[in-house]
């Protein structure tokens, strides 16, 4: 319920916000961009505070959790980018078995493995 009325105060902000700078203000495409990027972050504090304030007890369990995994969610990020294949390192492993002797093969795992990412009801 929380979600809906942070989304409902962000949705009116965006309303006035658009109205005020594109119309009565005139800042065109400027307007636009202002009045887009507020209500981003109000949705993003809004739920940020509903969380980190205690309207969550069971999932937020401060911030040392929150960077330990955060930094595991960047190591193994750029592990696999760091690999070759921008995908889990299934790229990397994919050249560490063919010797880099076939960049063609390569490329079709990482394509592979992109629309595995893109399209998972595929799979």
């Amino acid at each position: 319920m929380v979600i809906a009325w942070v989304s409902l105060v962000a949705l009116l902000l965006h309303i006035l916000l658009s109205w005020l700078l594109v119309y009565r203000v005139q800042f065109g495409v400027i307007g636009t961009a202002v009045s887009l990027n507020f209500p981003w972050w109000l949705l993003v504090l809004g739920l940020f505070g509903y969380v980190a304030c205690g309207g969550c007890p069971l999932t937020w369990t401060g911030f040392w959790e929150f960077i330990k995994l955060s930094a595991a969610s960047g190591v193994m990020l750029l592990w696999g980018v760091g690999g070759g294949g921008g995908g889990g390192g299934g790229g990397g492993q994919v050249n560490h078995y063919l010797g880099n002797k076939t960049s063609k093969f390569v490329e079709f795992n990482y394509l592979a493995q992109c629309s595995a990412l893109a399209f998972p009801k595929l799979n």
